[in-house]
């Protein structure tokens, strides 16, 4: 397993300044784009399951609850973190959990820039509905384009919501910023996004696992199984 010192979650309990908070939002999206791209729904996006390498990277963890899917990603699971779910996972029907990482990735987003969740209650009824109803505060969010980008990932109709190509292309990566590791255009300098060892953490080596033969065809690697005993 290769070292990752810390995890976005522990970051996010102190003030995350705005330019790595950029750095990692463009390098989480990237990690899931990965994903997507080999038709893998991760299924359990947050804060604690993007860590940071030791060059400061972001890498995509805990592949516990992740599916491959064909063509038409349908699923009826209901499990995950509740905070992150997407609404149509708490009605009775299918749903496409490709576009349910997207909300979840909109609500981790927004956690890491305000310490805070968009939707919190104390009971999972006012919960499921605060997240139906979609109503949620940006005044912690002075950047405009990032309020964008989040609302682009939390749209209560799925069919609405942002994929992780438009994401990469919204002007919160374009804008001009002094000494920014962006080039004009949102293209990342030091590194493709679309390199799987880039974006996944390497696992240990346990089984001949599907989703890693998929992610990794040249390798024998295996699921992660991460705890914070590997650190």
């Amino acid at each position: 397993m290769e070292l990752c010192p810390t995890d976005l979650m522990k970051l996010a309990k102190h003030k995350i300044s705005d330019s790595n908070l950029i750095k990692y939002v463009f390098e989480m999206i990237g990690c899931i784009k990965v994903c997507h791209d080999f038709n893998i729904a991760h299924n359990d996006i947050k804060p604690s399951n993007f860590l940071l390498d030791q060059y400061g990277h972001v890498k995509i963890c805990d592949f516990g609850l992740s599916k491959i899917y064909t063509e038409n990603p349908m699923s009826f699971d209901k499990k995950g973190s509740k905070y992150y779910m997407a609404p149509e996972m708490f009605t009775n029907g299918m749903y496409n959990p490709i576009v349910t990482d997207i909300w979840a990735l909109g609500v981790t987003i927004y956690y890491l820039s305000t310490s805070t969740y968009p939707f919190d209650a104390e009971t999972e009824e006012q919960l499921v509905e605060k997240i139906n109803n979609c109503k949620y505060s940006t005044e912690k969010i002075k950047d405009d384009r990032l309020r964008d980008l989040i609302a682009r990932c939390l749209v209560v109709n799925p069919n609405e919501r942002a994929n992780v190509n438009e994401l990469l292309n919204m002007p919160y990566f374009s804008a001009p910023r002094a000494n920014t590791w962006l080039e004009p255009g949102g293209l990342y300098k030091n590194r493709k996004i679309c390199k799987t060892h880039d974006c996944i953490l390497k696992p240990k080596i346990e089984n001949n696992s599907p989703l890693y033969r998929r992610m990794f065809p040249h390798s024998h690697q295996a699921r992660v199984r991460y705890t914070s005993n590997n650190f």
